[in-house]
């Protein structure tokens, strides 16, 4: 895994790092992830304050959005017209959709609320990042085969030079999780660790 070119704007995408992660694993619910969560998430704020320290946008994909929110808290799910998706146990507390303390947004962060997996649908993040004058994303998060994926995937597209830190981010499924960092990161950007991307630009 190697980073050969640092832009000279970067931006760092930090996926659904939520409350309501460190609920449901509390509650040893679902499955224990592949990268475990406590070291995402340190890792995840070193890079942060690296970017800041920088001048570069850190943004925050969350979700759900406003809407989605309230449907959660009427007990409906997110799943569209069949019954799968994403649902919220009675008991969670009303801060779910809260950024993690760790990664607590700092001002001049960007922080979207995104209605679908992909942060760049239905959101103002390309428009942002191109008013910052960004030319090359850094990705993390949860999770890996889902939000991530599918960042990588729109960024891509939308002609953005990727870089995947594999060690920040995870996924409940690991078949998944590895076929996304092997078979698709690849073919789209470049992937590496906290520490290496730190040890090039802190």
């Amino acid at each position: 895994m190697t980073l050969t070119v640092v832009d000279e704007v970067a931006a760092l995408i930090i996926f659904d790092q939520q409350k309501l992660n460190q609920y449901e694993l509390g509650r040893g619910l679902p499955a224990e992830l592949v990268v475990p969560l406590p070291d995402v998430i340190a890792r995840t704020a070193e890079l942060a304050t690296a970017f800041r320290a920088r001048d570069w946008p850190v943004a925050y994909a969350k979700v759900p959005n406003a809407h989605g929110i309230a449907r959660l808290k009427r007990g409906e799910n997110l799943g569209g017209r069949i019954d799968k998706g994403y649902t919220m146990s009675p008991n969670t507390p009303d801060d779910f959709d809260d950024i993690v303390p760790e990664l607590t947004p700092q001002p001049g962060d960007l922080v979207f609320a995104k209605p679908m997996w992909d942060p760049f649908i239905g959101t103002s993040l390309d428009y942002d990042l191109r008013q910052h004058g960004v030319t090359q994303i850094y990705v993390t998060g949860l999770m890996t085969s889902i939000g991530v994926e599918s960042a990588a995937r729109s960024g891509w597209n939308l002609g953005y030079n990727m870089v995947f830190i594999t060690d920040v981010m995870t996924d409940f499924d690991e078949a998944a999780h590895r076929h996304s960092i092997e078979k698709i990161f690849p073919r789209i950007g470049e992937s590496t660790t906290a520490a290496a991307v730190l040890s090039r630009i802190g």
